[in-house]
């Protein structure tokens, strides 16, 4: 099973450099301004809790500057902006219709990128169940 997920991998990276290579170099554009401390510290609070941080890195986080925090907050919006992910029951429902290497490339790529809180999503809509059934099947055949 680890051979399937390292070939997914592989894949996953590959597509990932000849995208940016395809993509050229990005613009940057300014952050917009940074909201007031109190908007800030909750809106990195919430940033911090769908990583699934232990103590000591979520101190270490929490204990960056105000600019820092900002810019992370900016960096995740941006992200999600440019974000292919889909949401966990939006992959399962696609699982279900079409289990094919192109969804289990989703996957991984929303596994090892994705928060916490999106795995969670996952397992409690029966993803991990049906991608337990899906391996399966492909072990048999």
């Amino acid at each position: 099973m680890s051979r399937i997920f390292d070939s997914l991998r592989e894949k996953v990276h590959k597509r990932r450099r000849r995208k940016s290579y395809e993509r050229g170099s990005p613009v940057s554009t300014p952050p917009p301004a940074m909201p007031p401390q109190s908007i800030l510290t909750k809106r990195f609070n919430g940033l911090l809790n769908g990583m699934g941080l232990n103590e000591e890195k979520r101190q270490k986080m929490e204990n960056l500057s105000s600019a820092q925090k900002w810019t992370l907050l900016c960096q995740q919006e941006e992200k999600k902006k440019d974000a292919t992910t889909l949401a966990p029951h939006i992959l399962i429902a696609q699982m279900k219709a079409n289990p094919d290497l192109l969804i289990l490339e989703k996957l991984v790529v929303s596994v090892t990128s994705e928060p916490i809180t999106w795995i969670n999503g996952f397992i409690e809509n029966g993803g991990l169940e049906l991608l337990n059934q899906i391996l399966g099947e492909a072990i048999k055949n």
